[in-house]
């Protein structure tokens, strides 16, 4: 870092003035969201109904 970057930013070290997170962070629309919520939901129910069938062939289910 150079003196002039220093004394612009009023000798002030913090390193959030100087690191770009701007690219880091992926906005989405709240429809896309709400999509992939369902169908992780959806996922979700097909994964608990597929380990009930196993554990009711095991004697360890409902």
């Amino acid at each position: 870092m150079k003196i002039a970057e220093l004394r612009e930013a009023d000798y002030n070290l913090s390193p959030s003035p100087f690191v770009d997170i701007s690219e880091k962070f992926v906005h989405r629309e709240i429809g896309d969201i709400l999509a992939d919520l369902a169908a992780a939901r959806q996922a979700r129910e097909w994964a608990d109904k597929d380990l009930d069938e196993v554990l009711v062939k095991l004697n360890l289910g409902k």
